[in-house]
C-alpha cells in the first residue's frame, strides 16, 4: 500500500501528496475506526489497488475514497468491477442511502469512468493548491436501476 500511495501517480490523485512513512502509514491504520472499511483490489493473489468506504451510520451514507490502481492494471475491467462491488456492499447489503467521492476534477480518466456509472456531480469546491474538487454522488434508488447493466458491462469488460 506505501509503495502505491507515494507513487507520483498517486501523490497526484490524492488530497495530502506527501511521502507517507512506515511509520505514519502504521499510525494512520492504528487511528482507523470500525466503519472505515479498507479493501485490497487482487488479480490472483497479486494486490493491484485499492479503495475504501467510510461509513457514516446516522446520516446512511459513506464515502468512498482513498481509490488506487496501479497503472499496469488499468483499462482492463478491474476498476469497473471494484465500483460495481462497492455500490453493491454499501447499498445492496449495508443499506445506504448514498455514496459519495470527492475528486480532483482535472482526473479526467476516473471522473469519466465515475460518470459512465451514473454518480451525479454534486457541488465543487477548491482544494489549497487552487485544483478544483467535484464531489460525486450515487443515491440508492439510482443505482437499483442501474445495477443490472454495470454489472452487464464488467462482464462484457472481463
Amino acid at each position: 500500500v506505501s509503495r502505491w500511495r507515494n507513487s507520483d501517480s498517486a501523490r497526484r490523485s490524492f488530497f495530502t501528496d506527501n511521502i507517507v512513512t512506515p511509520d505514519a502509514h502504521a499510525a494512520f491504520m492504528q487511528r482507523r475506526k470500525p466503519d472505515d472499511l479498507l479493501w485490497i483490489v487482487m488479480q490472483g493473489w497479486t494486490p493491484v489497488g485499492m479503495l475504501s468506504l467510510t461509513i457514516d451510520r446516522h446520516a446512511r451514507s459513506g464515502e468512498y475514497g482513498r481509490a488506487f490502481l496501479d497503472p499496469q492494471y488499468r483499462g482492463k475491467g478491474y476498476w469497473m468491477e471494484t465500483e460495481c462491488m462497492l455500490l453493491d456492499f454499501g447499498i445492496m447489503t449495508l443499506g445506504l442511502d448514498m455514496i459519495w467521492l470527492e475528486i480532483f476534477a482535472d482526473n479526467e480518466e476516473m471522473c469519466g469512468i465515475h460518470r459512465k456509472f451514473g454518480w451525479a456531480e454534486g457541488v465543487a469546491r477548491t482544494h489549497h493548491d487552487g485544483r478544483g474538487i467535484l464531489r460525486m454522488e450515487y443515491m440508492a434508488g439510482g443505482w437499483r436501476i442501474r445495477r443490472e447493466a454495470a454489472w452487464k458491462r464488467v462482464k462484457d469488460k472481463i
